[in-house]
């Protein structure tokens, strides 16, 4: 697929959400990614991150001073990003503000229903859990996939 828009356009949005994915860590340290990401973030009233994309907030220094999760599996790499970044090991998703960050796919969509509680409440969250056939796992410190990936 191509890119509809490029660092160049100017376009309006109230979430932005930065996703995970193999090319990932070939752009966090790219000055023209992390410029547009600096100037672009701030203007939006939600940020998001699923997986390992809070590598890039991380990097274009969106998460200092914030608590925030990423991937288990990637968790050691991704914590040294960022400065004074209070990295959650166990936690499914982190809302920090207006920024929120979860830990994988799955926990990605339970972030996308806390954001959904956030904007509409959490019966309207509820709600859409319950039309999508989807267990909500509501608790952002209840990851039960942490323990089975986080090496102390």
């Amino acid at each position: 697929m191509e890119p509809q828009f490029s660092f160049n356009d100017k376009f309006q949005s109230d979430i932005l959400i930065i996703p995970w994915g193999a090319g990932l860590q070939a752009i966090i340290h790219d000055p023209l990614t992390l410029f547009w990401l600096k100037r672009f973030a701030p203007k939006q009233t939600l940020i998001c991150s699923v997986c390992t994309g809070a590598a890039l907030l991380a990097t274009a220094g969106l998460l200092n001073y914030r608590r925030a999760t990423t991937n288990k599996k990637q968790f050691h790499w991704v914590q040294k990003l960022g400065h004074n970044v209070e990295w959650q090991s166990s936690a499914r998703w982190v809302r920090d503000s207006n920024i929120f960050t979860a830990s994988g796919g799955s926990s990605g969509i339970d972030m996308a229903l806390a954001v959904i509680g956030y904007q509409l409440g959490d019966s309207v969250a509820r709600k859409v859990a319950i039309e999508a056939e989807y267990l909500w796992q509501n608790d952002p410190d209840d990851d039960p996939f942490a323990p089975l990936h986080i090496v102390r």
